[in-house]
């Protein structure tokens, strides 16, 4: 994102797979965290400060992860195409 800087890199551990959370700041001192699970499936947390940023991404990963877990394994039931957008 255009006029933010990366302030810190943090790897984060969910079941047995790293993921990298990229904290940025932006030039009015707002901050955000980054984390890409693959392709175009980003997730993105604001925060007031780097450390609010940082917790609010550190809470909802897990959960993000074990929803692409869920969704993935769904569609392996049913025998959809993983290009599915469901």
């Amino acid at each position: 994102m255009e006029g933010a800087a990366l302030v810190s890199l943090i790897t984060q551990e969910i079941h047995g797979t790293p993921y990298q959370i990229h904290v940025y700041c932006r030039e009015a001192r707002q901050f955000y965290a980054l984390t890409s699970l693959g392709g175009d499936d980003i997730i993105i947390c604001d925060g007031g400060s780097f450390e609010e940023a940082l917790e609010r991404q550190r809470e909802v990963l897990p959960l993000a992860v074990s929803s692409r877990t869920i969704r993935d394994e769904f569609r392996k039931s049913v025998g959809a195409s993983s290009d599915c957008t469901c």
